[in-house]
C-alpha cells in the first residue's frame, strides 16, 4: 500500500504541474493590433525639433510644394530649438504663421558673378577712372 500511496502522490504531483503549466501560459495575439492601427498617426521627425505624421506633411507638400514645405519645417525647427518653444501640433503651428513668414522673406538671388578686369600696364588702368 504504501508503493500505491507512493505511485498516487506522484500522480497528483504531476497532476499538479501540468495544470500550473496551463495556467502559466498566456498568449496574447492583440498586443499588435492597435499598433497597426495608429501606423498612419505616428509622428515623425522631420527635424531636430519638428515632427508630425507623415499624412501631414503630405498635405503640406502638396498645398504648397515641397520647397515651401522644407523650408517651412526649417524655420519652425529653428525657432524651437533656440527659444525652447513646444507646440501640440508642429503641422499647426506651420499652417497659423510659418507659411506667412517664409513667404514675406523675398528669396535669396545669388550674388552677381563680377569678372575681373585685366589690364596689361597701369597707364590704362588710370584712363578709366
Amino acid at each position: 500500500m504504501v508503493k500505491k500511496q507512493n505511485g498516487s502522490k506522484v500522480e497528483a504531483n504531476n497532476k499538479q504541474k501540468v495544470s500550473k503549466s496551463e495556467t502559466n501560459v498566456n498568449v496574447n495575439v492583440n498586443e499588435n493590433v492597435n499598433e497597426n492601427v495608429n501606423v498612419k498617426d505616428k509622428k515623425i521627425h522631420f527635424a531636430d525639433y519638428v515632427s508630425m505624421t507623415n499624412a501631414e506633411y503630405e498635405k503640406l507638400v502638396s498645398t504648397y510644394g515641397k520647397d515651401v514645405s522644407d523650408q517651412c519645417i526649417t524655420v519652425l525647427d529653428n525657432y524651437k530649438g533656440s527659444n525652447g518653444k513646444k507646440y501640440k501640433s508642429d503641422y499647426r503651428a506651420i499652417l497659423s504663421w510659418v507659411v506667412d513668414k517664409v513667404k514675406k522673406e523675398k528669396p535669396r538671388e545669388p550674388q552677381k558673378q563680377y569678372k575681373q578686369r585685366e589690364y596689361e600696364n597701369l597707364d590704362n588702368f588710370y584712363s578709366n577712372i
